[in-house]
């Protein structure tokens, strides 16, 4: 063991530049895009903005531009709004201001000070994030305030050079624009993601906003691609809009206690997803990822779910503001209860209130009407057991059967979605009907594999054994899939594996636990598909959840998971398929 000395030089503490601390603090508060837009929305919101459009490049490492239509800002105020701890959003009266310039007693002023910082109505409040912004990136703000006879101006920050404010031209309200974003530290830009993980990040923080303010009007372009347009409209149809549910669907909660008032519009649990990408939660208007809510949330469903299974809902809590502290962290996600018990029981006893009356009046449809409304009771059971398990159930015929050149025909229309199928008439430039995808016209294939009869030895896999611990990939080995080359998805088979063709024409099997543990582990899930983390036993998927599954796989760097040598997919060539039917024993009696 070394033994440690004293430094040859004593170390002397020295006052930190501005520019050394915006850079510092850029690490807290913009530590990705996804962070930067976060900043620029809640300013915009903050300004009183009926219409906010962002823009992202590259995923926001190139460029994130985000532009509003407040109240707008003036010369002085550009100058100081890159200053660090320079902010309008505290609630500081004339009096306290007075007591600030004429030297009143210490007391007071701290008294106010402390009052200001527990009754914060805004989003922001810190004054950190466009002088971190401007400290790594490459910074322009546009704004002008409302008024006849007013101008625009215009400010430049470049790695934390400010430059004066110019005349521009603009309407009222304020365009930032982020260039580059951590150029100016090149060792931080490495550790970003992907730019389609990037984006991702993105949208699921503009969608968390975008339910925050709902008489706002939000668009979200990605690449110039329109991926989030919301008009403005009351809470239940922005609900309905970003948890993409019928309005009529959701179950409406409305409940006071004393001071605390809950209301929130719910997924019944036959809605249920597999992960918690669809829970939004607001605390006195403040988008929040707060785990006492998501416990209450967890236990109140926890009778109609199965494990790995997650509500879909729209929260609001209201509360006084000084019974909950939002100055935890510079992201202001986080925040903490002055009783953290009250406000979980509060949510429990709204949401188990609810659901049960949900249940009570399922159940009495379902006496009247059929059996489906137990589906809505009870949670679905679900276990990811092997097929051999299943050879004591009736064998049931297959219902279809299709062949290659059907799948062919399907990938060419994939590939080609403007391409009209025979005998229809080419669809007209701009003319968009919703059809039903590849997988969804064919027929449910192999659902439930035959039992062979006592005495008939089933056929082998045709790589090998199965239980082989050896990969079953032929003809494929790169430790990179092609974007696209796991094709597009056939069928789904026991809930628990996707088939897909690819275009070469050959079979991909796809293990979608196998994967969403990957992705999980890559954080590269995505948010379109609402995958589970952790998916414990089968999940039935819809054509467009296996669709953005397959092509978030392809991103992974390796197809191997890190924890075991089982591959997230095989790949079976149509001639190993062939060779594989004309050698098997003939089953055609069963």
């Amino acid at each position: 063991m070394s033994s440690r000395s004293l430094p040859a030089i004593r170390p002397v503490l020295k006052r930190l530049s501005g520019q050394i601390i915006n850079r510092i603090a850029a690490g807290e508060v913009v530590e990705r895009p996804a962070a930067a837009l976060k900043e620029l929305v809640e300013n915009a919101l903050d300004a009183g903005a009926l219409r906010i459009e962002a823009n992202l490049v590259g995923g926001g490492c190139d460029m994130v531009e985000v532009t509003d239509d407040g109240v707008g800002m003036t010369a002085r105020d550009l100058t100081l709004a890159v200053e660090r701890h320079c902010t309008s959003k505290l609630p500081f009266s004339e009096q306290g201001q007075a007591g600030l310039d004429g030297m009143k007693p210490v007391l007071a002023t701290r008294q106010h000070h402390e009052a200001s910082l527990t009754h914060i109505t805004t989003l922001g409040f810190r004054g950190e994030a466009l002088p971190s912004i401007g400290a790594v990136a490459r910074l322009t703000i546009t704004s002008r305030v409302g008024g006849e006879g007013e101008m625009a101006w215009r400010l430049l920050v470049e790695g934390g050079a400010v430059q004066a404010p110019q005349p521009a031209s603009g309407p009222q309200g304020t365009r930032v624009v982020v260039r580059d974003l951590f150029y100016a530290t090149p060792a931080r830009r490495k550790f970003l993601k992907s730019a389609r993980v990037e984006a991702r990040q993105s949208e699921a923080v503009f969608r968390r906003l975008a339910v925050s303010a709902p008489d706002c009007a939000f668009t979200l372009r990605l690449e110039g691609r329109t991926v989030l347009e919301v008009p403005a409209q009351n809470a239940a149809q922005r609900a309905a809009a970003v948890l993409g549910l019928n309005a009529e669907k959701l179950l409406h909660c409305k409940r006071a206690q004393g001071a605390m008032q809950l209301e929130g519009w719910l997924a019944p649990p036959e809605l249920a997803r597999t992960s918690s990408a669809g829970q939004f939660f607001l605390v006195n208007n403040r988008p929040v990822m707060d785990p006492v809510l998501k416990t209450a949330v967890r236990l109140a469903y926890r009778p109609y779910l199965e494990k790995g299974q997650f509500p879909s809902l729209v929260l609001h809590l209201q509360l006084p503001l000084e019974q909950v502290d939002v100055n935890v962290h510079p992201a202001k996600t986080e925040l903490r209860f002055a009783d953290e018990a009250a406000v979980r029981s509060f949510v429990i006893n709204a949401l188990e209130g609810l659901l049960g009356r949900y249940a009570t009046a399922a159940s009495e449809e379902g006496q009247l009407g059929g059996q489906r409304a137990d589906q809505r009771q009870k949670p679905r059971q679900r276990a990811r057991t092997p097929a051999a398990h299943a050879s004591s159930q009736a064998v049931s015929p297959l219902r279809g059967s299709v062949s290659f050149r059907q799948l062919q025909e399907s990938l060419q229309a994939f590939q080609n979605p403007r391409a009209a199928p025979a005998g229809e008439e080419p669809r007209p430039e701009g003319m968009h009907q919703q059809v039903p995808g590849p997988a969804d016209a064919l027929p449910d294939l192999l659902m439930d594999p035959p039992a062979f009869p006592e005495g008939v030895e089933a056929p082998q896999a045709p790589f090998g054994p199965i239980g082989s611990q050896e990969p079953l990939i032929v003809g494929v080995q790169a430790k990179h899939v092609v974007p696209g080359a796991l094709g597009i998805p056939v069928m789904q088979l026991h809930e628990a594996y996707i088939l897909s063709m690819a275009p070469s024409g050959d079979l991909i099997l796809t293990d979608q636990m196998a994967a969403c543990e990957r992705l999980a582990h890559e954080g590269l899930l995505p948010v379109d598909c609402l995958v589970p983390e952790g998916l414990q036993g089968r999940q039935a998927l819809t054509t467009a959840q296996m669709e953005a599954l397959l092509r978030a796989v392809e991103e992974v760097p390796n197809t191997r998971l890190g924890q075991g040598d089982s591959p997230l997919w095989v790949l079976l060539d149509t001639s190993a398929l062939e060779r594989f039917f004309t050698s098997a024993p003939s089953v055609a009696h069963l």
